[in-house]
């Protein structure tokens, strides 16, 4: 079964919120892919690749929109994914490209799951490798939360 959510869903919540902060949860990249990245449709039969293009293809999206947003100069943003690439779950099954067994390095897991924050006034991107419990995240909020309250 494939399940299309319109862009309407996603974009009149986000075009009309004022919300200070947002925190969003991509839905995808999961197996059975949906998407395919070479003709831009939706489809079955992709790889976790095809996911993923379908994830950033997604996000930029929401990104349009709450960036044009009049309140987005004060706005915090938190991208969070809930794990990584599970190659060992996903490299069994039918659905694993060789393309996927060569961009995860035969397999190999990165344990590491996306966490990106945009806080108000940032104006250039800052990368860390460093693991970050998800305290930070909380402790992230508080702190914003706390300046909205001054």
């Amino acid at each position: 079964m494939l399940i299309v959510i319109p862009t309407k869903v996603i974009s009149e919540p986000l075009s009309t919120s004022n919300a200070d902060i947002v925190y969003l949860h991509l839905p995808a990249p999961h197996p059975v892919a949906f998407w395919d990245r070479q003709t831009g449709k939706f489809a079955l039969g992709g790889s976790y690749l095809d996911s993923l293009d379908y994830s950033d293809r997604l996000l930029a999206q929401m990104f349009d929109i709450l960036s044009a947003q009049p309140r987005w100069a004060n706005t915090t943003l938190i991208v969070q994914g809930d794990h990584s690439w599970r190659t060992q779950m996903w490299r069994p099954l039918p659905g694993w490209s060789a393309e996927d067994e060569r961009i995860s390095r035969l397999g190999q897991w990165d344990p590491r799951p996306l966490l990106m924050i945009q806080t108000p006034g940032q104006q250039e991107a800052k990368t860390s490798a460093t693991p970050a419990s998800l305290m930070y995240v909380h402790d992230t909020v508080a702190a914003e939360i706390g300046a909205l309250a001054k």
